[in-house]
């Protein structure tokens, strides 16, 4: 999953995917909260349904955002 994950914040945020890393902070990547809602709208489209934005934004490295989309917690 994480290797899916990082592929989709990698075309989000416009940077290269081996910049992303597990325990890389989504602050050092530059995720804001219009890039987080951006991300969300591409996760709703590759795995359907509503994506919870808010609770997603309570991840704050790479690993704890990829956990919360496996567990569904961010839908």
């Amino acid at each position: 999953m994480f290797a899916e994950v990082q592929v989709l914040m990698a075309e989000t945020l416009r940077i290269p995917a081996a910049d992303i890393h597990p325990q890389g902070s989504l602050t050092d990547l530059e995720m804001d909260s219009l890039a987080m809602a951006e991300l969300c709208v591409v996760l709703e489209s590759k795995y359907g349904g509503k994506v919870d934005g808010d609770r997603l934004a309570q991840a704050r490295t790479v690993d704890e955002l990829v956990t919360l989309v496996e567990a569904g917690v961010g839908r």
